[in-house]
């Protein structure tokens, strides 16, 4: 008698637990500045054309490789990296356009390639990181985009 009733018991909770639906909501962090570089060309050549402006030792580090569309080989990016110990800050240079497809999609027409900056950096400091990008004469267009206004924010968690 005592089987029957803890087996009725596990029935109903599996029937029940049957019919429950759980998701997950997972948020994300997007604390760091992105800035769109219109600049048409290698990424080496803007690299050292950085390195020589700001004092920065940008390095190449090895291609990301994220699949952009469902259905499609993976898209390779270039990415060069510097970290400054001073201020804390970590800087990646990454091209917009890969392989196959874009980064930020939203941003092929602007943006050639996309400078992420994680760490603490006040408005000030980023005006003047973009005034000083502006000064090289290889970069036609450097400003600050709003993260939490793209569509594809997503690609740029890695």
């Amino acid at each position: 008698m005592i089987k029957q009733s803890y087996f009725s018991i596990f029935r109903k909770l599996a029937a029940v637990m049957a019919k429950t639906k759980l998701t997950l909501e997972i948020e994300y962090d997007y604390e760091f500045i992105l800035i769109g570089i219109s600049c048409h060309c290698r990424d080496y050549k803007l690299c050292w054309a950085i390195n020589k402006q700001l004092g920065f030792s940008l390095t190449k580090d090895a291609d990301m490789e994220l699949p952009i569309k469902k259905n499609q080989m993976a898209t390779v990016f270039s990415r060069f990296s510097h970290f400054d110990e001073d201020k804390r800050l970590s800087y990646m240079l990454i091209s917009n356009k890969g392989t196959n497809d874009y980064l930020l999609p939203e941003q092929k027409k602007h943006a050639d390639y996309l400078f992420k900056i994680e760490g603490n950096m006040s408005e000030t400091e980023q005006q003047e990181f973009v005034s000083q990008l502006k000064q090289i004469d290889l970069i036609q267009l450097a400003f600050v985009i709003d993260v939490q206004e793209l569509k594809s924010k997503q690609n740029l968690l890695f």
